[in-house]
């Protein structure tokens, strides 16, 4: 994915947080969508250069958390666009990891040579017992909603430890996993903007702590 594909017409580069956007009217009360395509790609563009939904939505330029969502919810062109950059930047974080592990095994492998040490070349612990079925069975149940602890609990499902291992273990499993807790996110925001809709404050709260707590995480491969 390149920065070009959410640009708004051919020219000289500009950063996406100094773009121009249509004004914004964040009075209280009922209107009509002020979304517009321009912003979809100027909120992609900027994900996409590193900054966060709240760095985003604290922009007064930009909409609120809650108008952000609905639009992700009204427009499929910027939810598909949304999906997109959310996957590359957690693909991109993988990619980074392994590149760095990479860099630092030979210096390590010199390393245990050096302390007399044999070569780390093999793989600890019993095998992974992974298989491709309850895979997709345990990822669907994420991508529903569901939390780790409570999906595991149930028959046929991984333990966390196995969880842990598939990650470490199978990329199929990591491309899996990501992409369901990216859908699980997009879920759990689109019932976090209709709460805060509602001024329902303590669910929005709720929703936000699980939100949070579903920043993408890097899974390292096992040599």
């Amino acid at each position: 994915m390149e920065i070009d594909d959410f640009a708004d017409e051919p020219g000289p580069w500009v950063p996406a947080r100094e773009r121009a956007v249509p004004a914004m009217d964040h009075r209280a009360g009922h209107r009509d969508t002020q979304f517009e395509p321009r912003f979809g790609r100027v909120i992609c563009a900027r994900l996409h250069e590193g900054e966060t939904i709240r760095q985003i939505v604290a922009d007064p330029r930009m909409p609120s958390y809650a108008t952000l969502f609905h639009w992700l919810k009204i427009d499929p062109e910027f939810a598909w666009n949304y999906g997109r950059v959310r996957d590359d930047l957690a693909r991109r974080r993988i990619a980074a990891a392994l590149a760095r592990r990479a860099a630092v095994a030979p210096a390590r492998a010199l390393a245990r040579q050096a302390a007399g040490k044999p070569p780390r070349d093999w793989v600890s612990g019993r095998k992974s017992g992974y298989a491709h079925g309850r895979a997709v069975m345990f990822c669907d149940a994420i991508a529903m909603g569901g939390d780790l602890k409570t999906v595991t609990a149930q028959p046929d499902m991984p333990s966390v430890k196995q969880v842990y291992r598939w990650l470490g273990q199978h990329e199929a499993f990591r491309t899996m996993y990501v992409e369901a807790r990216r859908m699980q996110r997009l879920i759990l925001e689109s019932q976090r903007a209709d709460a805060a809709l509602e001024w329902n404050r303590g669910e929005a709260d709720r929703l936000d702590g699980r939100i949070g707590r579903l920043a993408p995480r890097v899974y390292r491969a096992l040599p």
